[in-house]
C-alpha cells in the first residue's frame, strides 16, 4: 500500500525557527522505521512499525526489532545501489556524458559540520536538502531557498576548486550523497510546477525564462486575457528538442550525469525519493545530526490532485510512442546506474513504435 498523507511537520533546532511544512512532494511507500530511535523522527509517528515494500527488493521485508539491525538493512541497501552504480558506469564508460567543472561550480552544496557533501538535482528534493543546510549551517529561516543569498551559506564555496576536486574523488572522510528519483516522474514533476500541469496562466505573472522557449517552438498564442497554457506532449517535445539543440539544457530535466557526474566522483551514498524518509532517517542517525528532521519535506507548488497523490506514469498514457523512445533515449545513462525501469506500457509502446 502507497501513502501521500498531508501532515503538518514542525522543523526545529537550534538554528531553525518553527516551520511549518507540508508533505506533498513525493510518491509515498511504506517505510519500515527503526522500533526506536532518539528520533524526533517519529515525533509525527507515521508509517510507524508497517511494512515497506522495498523497490530493490521484490519481497516485503519484516520490520527490523532493533535499530541496529534496521541501520544495517538500509546500509544494505545503500551499498547495493553502490553496486548496480560501479557496474553501470564500467558498461556505460563510452557514451557517458558527465560535467565535472559543472558539477563543482554549482550542484555541490555542503555542511562542514558533519563532513557532508550533497549534489542536488532540481526536482528531487533539492528545496528540502537546502532548507536543512541551511539549518546546520545556523541560518534564520529562509522563505525561499532557491535565492543566491540561501544558496551561497549553503554551498560548497567554503572549499577551494581544487581541495572539493580531491574530497570528491578520493576516499576521504567526508560523506558524499546524491539524490535521484525516477527520471518520468521527475519530468513530470517539473511540468506540474513550471508548466503549471498545463493550467491556463497569466503569462506576465510567470518566468519568461520557461514559457519563452515554448511559445517560439510550438508558436504558442496568449489568448485575449493574457493567459496561456503549455501541454505535456509539448514539454516532453521542449525537452527533446533542448537536448538535440546547442542550447543549455534546464537545470530541472538535465539528467543525473550532467549534474552531478557519478562515474567520476566517489558518492558514499545514494539516495533515492522513492525512499527518502528511511534514507533521511538513516543519514540522521549515522551522522548524529541534530538539527533537521528526516521526515521533512518542502512542498511543490503544485496542488495535489484529489485523493492527495499524482499518478505520475498515467501522464504518458497518450503520447506518441516515438516521443517517449526519444525520452528514455536521452534519460537511458540515468536509467541504467540508478535501476530504474520503465512500466509495461510504456516499454510495449517504445517496441511496437
Amino acid at each position: 500500500m502507497k501513502h501521500n498523507i498531508h501532515l503538518y511537520l514542525y522543523l526545529t533546532g537550534a538554528a531553525c525557527t518553527t516551520l511549518l511544512l507540508t508533505i506533498a512532494l513525493f510518491p509515498y511507500h511504506d517505510f519500515i522505521y527503526p522500533p526506536s530511535l532518539n528520533l524526533s523522527l517519529l515525533r509525527t509517528n507515521i508509517m510507524k512499525n508497517e511494512v515497506y515494500e522495498n523497490l530493490d527488493e521484490p519481497e516485503k521485508a519484516e520490520a527490523p526489532s532493533s535499530v541496529d539491525e534496521w541501520m544495517k538493512h538500509i546500509e544494505r541497501r545503500f551499498e547495493d545501489r553502490k553496486a548496480v552504480l560501479t557496474d553501470g558506469c564500467s558498461r556505460v564508460k563510452d557514451i557517458l556524458k558527465e560535467n565535472v567543472q559543472a558539477t563543482m561550480n554549482s550542484r555541490l552544496f555542503s555542511a562542514p559540520k558533519y563532513n557532508l557533501i550533497v549534489c542536488l538535482n532540481a526536482k528531487v528534493g533539492a528545496s528540502t536538502w537546502k532548507s536543512n543546510l541551511l539549518c546546520i549551517a545556523g541560518t534564520p529561516r529562509f522563505e525561499k531557498v532557491h535565492t543566491n543569498v540561501a544558496g551561497n551559506l549553503a554551498s560548497k564555496k567554503l572549499f577551494t576548486e581544487e581541495k572539493l576536486y580531491s574530497l570528491m574523488k578520493k576516499g576521504t572522510s567526508e560523506v558524499k550523497v546524491f539524490v535521484v528519483r525516477h527520471p518520468l516522474h521527475r519530468l513530470v514533476s517539473a511540468f506540474r510546477d513550471k508548466y503549471r500541469n498545463g493550467s491556463s496562466v497569466r503569462l506576465k505573472k510567470l518566468k519568461r525564462g520557461f514559457f519563452g522557449p515554448m511559445i517560439k517552438q510550438h508558436n504558442l498564442q496568449v489568448d485575449s486575457h493574457g493567459n496561456i497554457s503549455v501541454t505535456f506532449p509539448q514539454f516532453l517535445e521542449y525537452v527533446v528538442q533542448s537536448h538535440q539543440s546547442n542550447f543549455m539544457v534546464n537545470r530541472h530535466w538535465r539528467g543525473y550525469v550532467i549534474n552531478c557526474s557519478p562515474c567520476t566522483f566517489n558518492y558514499t551514498y545514494i539516495m533515492t525519493t522513492e525512499t527518502w524518509d528511511e534514507d533521511m532517517s538513516y543519514l540522521v542517525n549515522k551522522l548524529n545530526i541534530s538539527e533537521v528532521e528526516a521526515t521533512n519535506h518542502l512542498h511543490n507548488k503544485s496542488a495535489l490532485p484529489q485523493g492527495g497523490r499524482v499518478d505520475y506514469f498515467s501522464y504518458y498514457r497518450n503520447i506518441d510512442p516515438h516521443l517517449i523512445g526519444q525520452i528514455y533515449e536521452i534519460y537511458k545513462v540515468d536509467f541504467a546506474l540508478f535501476n530504474y525501469t520503465l512500466p509495461d506500457f510504456i516499454e510495449k509502446a517504445i517496441e511496437e513504435a
